[in-house]
């Protein structure tokens, strides 16, 4: 009898230490990448406010912030306990690799190994997660919650309500876009509960009054202080949101959209959405499959219309329903090849992007594409770290970092050194890409560092952009190298320096 390669797989997770091996797998990858990172450009927002302030920023930012505070607070507490932004990202990898364990051990126990596979390929390897969900920010706060509302069974009874408003008051407390979900994750854990429908409303008519209280003074702040700050959070672009959409969803963000890897993710992308399209038309579907697209649908319609769907790691909250959509109907679509087929493409394109996220490269996040091991192993070549060598950034990865290995650092974020005439024998400019600094700052400081008279000078350039001809054609002044270095001897009237010093005012800010 010929063997299919259905049933190669099947021996292959029947094999007792196949699916330990991937929770073994998962937690080192998490672990290796969030203890590797260096951090990216809007984590230090958090970094400045929690050494400068503790808890008192949490005050500060309620007033001034456009998000709630909760995964503030979570990074006070880690950081006050460890004193280490290491162990905080640490922290953040494992919450996330132990609820890709919980799920991936929950669609084993009721729908079988099969889907198991599919959805730690998918899910657990999906690169978007890997590189935001290491971080400090929400995202990592706010997906272990989210994977146990769209991926746990329903229970009955008015525990199992409890746990769900309690969970999604949780989420509307570590970041906003939780009302852009409620109705979906409602829809879905309401249809699965075996609950009669006159149980259920009542369950919410009881229940919701504690938690509308319980985030009634957050609803207020946001209605009246963040909501107002929300400035280029969203955008009402079409073609943004679409093109965010397709970066998150058909292709991957730990990919560049042109590259190999992103093909693969688009045909096993495209493959997969004509199967399902298939068996939609000519049924019949299951009462699962319909709740998943329904659910999917709502949630995308919800981020497309609401703008935020412009930046592609806002839609890591739409990863977990896309593949709960995706796994709902491997049962009907398991034996097709092409279904197969777009899995192992789509998993060969998430291997590939957790690959360039654990090397930082080739990602569709520029800051995390920083060669910063690089950059200060360069530097180091030029002396000690004392006052004879003055460094230049505007990038906050590079400005911290620098200043945590003891160089003397000036830069637009935040800088506490000043500089005198003639004590200065080496000054180094770090050209980065300018993100969203304005372009006639950022064109001031260029034509600055330029003008630096000096008795010699030198450009090092490290970290080349293979796809930086494609990127020039979104921004035209995209730079051929993550990172330049212009490096003067003997620099004279550094102290001269008008946006360098900050005498303009400019400060950058995280969004």
């Amino acid at each position: 009898m010929k063997k299919t390669a259905h049933f190669y797989i099947d021996s292959l997770c029947n094999n007792k230490y196949f699916f330990p091996g991937l929770y073994a797998f998962i937690i080192l990858l998490y672990t290796i990448v969030a203890v590797q990172s260096f951090g990216y450009d809007d984590e230090f927002f958090n970094i400045y406010l929690i050494e400068t302030y503790g808890f008192k920023a949490i005050a500060h930012l309620q007033h001034a912030d456009i998000h709630p505070p909760l995964s503030y607070v979570a990074n006070v507490v880690f950081f006050k306990v460890f004193h280490s932004w290491t162990a905080v990202r640490l922290i953040s990898g494992l919450l996330t690799s132990c609820a890709f364990i919980m799920v991936v051990s929950s669609q084993r126990r009721h729908y079988g190994n099969g889907q198991a596979l599919v959805v730690f390929l998918l899910l657990a390897l999906n690169p978007a997660i890997l590189m935001w969900c290491t971080g400090i920010r929400w995202y990592a706060y706010f997906l272990p919650i989210l994977l146990y509302l769209v991926f746990l069974p329903v229970r009955s009874g008015y525990k199992e309500w409890v746990k769900i408003l309690a969970a999604i008051t949780l989420l509307a407390y570590i970041e906003y876009s939780a009302f852009l979900i409620i109705l979906p994750v409602l829809l879905l854990r309401w249809t699965f509960s075996e609950d009669t429908s006159k149980t259920k409303l009542r369950y919410l008519l009881y229940l919701s009054p504690v938690f509308v209280v319980l985030y009634g003074y957050q609803l207020f702040v946001f209605l009246t202080v963040h909501l107002k700050n929300k400035g280029m959070q969203v955008s009402h672009s079409l073609v943004a949101n679409l093109r965010g959409y397709f970066i998150s969803q058909i292709s991957n963000q730990g990919v560049f959209p042109v590259s190999v890897a992103a093909l693969l993710s688009i045909f096993g992308s495209i493959g997969i959405l004509l199967c399902i399209m298939g068996q939609m038309l000519k049924g019949p579907n299951t009462k699962r499959t319909n709740v998943a697209m329904a659910v999917y649908v709502i949630t995308v319609v919800s981020l497309l219309i609401a703008g935020v769907a412009w930046k592609p790691r806002n839609l890591v909250l739409l990863i977990p329903f896309q593949i709960f959509l995706m796994a709902n109907y491997h049962t009907l679509l398991r034996n097709i090849r092409l279904y197969t087929g777009s899995v192992i493409l789509i998993g060969i394109a998430n291997v590939c992007g957790c690959v360039n996220v654990a090397l930082h490269e080739n990602t569709t996040k520029n800051s995390w594409n920083l060669p910063v091991k690089e950059t200060i192993d360069e530097i180091s070549k030029l002396g000690n770290n004392d006052s004879s060598l003055m460094i230049f950034t505007y990038d906050p990865t590079l400005h911290y970092v620098l200043q945590q290995h003891n160089f003397n650092v000036v830069s637009l974020n935040k800088s506490e050194k000043t500089i005198t005439e003639g004590q200065v024998r080496t000054a180094v400019f770090i050209k980065t890409f300018r993100g969203t600094i304005p372009k006639t700052v950022y064109d001031s400081l260029i034509a600055e560092e330029n003008s630096i008279q000096s008795s010699a000078s030198k450009v090092v350039k490290i970290g080349r952009d293979k796809y930086y001809q494609w990127k020039r054609k979104v921004v035209e002044e995209y730079p051929e190298y993550e990172v330049e270095l212009l490096i003067y001897q003997t620099p004279l009237h550094l102290d001269k320096l008008i946006f360098w010093n900050g005498k303009r005012g400019y400060r950058r800010t995280a969004d």
